[in-house]
């Protein structure tokens, strides 16, 4: 009878132990995929910063340009209407 009782015993720890280690190994797997997903986002952000700042300096670029252009033109129109 209490042989019978401790063999139950022992039968239920080793499936819980069982679960636990399936609910382990699942819950390691979850990780490893948000893991992987975090470093594909840290990835994103750090592209996206760098396009960021190109296009902060293309900005800049296209500003510069744009004053002279209009130098250019208002510099061109003085040059007409002293010639007129």
């Amino acid at each position: 009878m209490v042989l019978q009782m401790l063999t139950k015993a022992v039968n239920i720890v080793k499936t819980s132990i069982r679960n636990a280690n399936v609910s382990v190994d699942g819950a390691k797997r979850l990780l490893a995929s948000k893991q992987k997903l975090l470093e594909a986002a840290k990835k994103r952000v750090e592209d996206l910063v760098e396009r960021l700042h190109v296009a902060d300096n293309d900005l800049m670029k296209i500003h510069s340009v744009a004053i002279k252009a209009q130098e250019f033109a208002r510099n061109a129109r003085a040059k007409v209407n002293r010639s007129i």
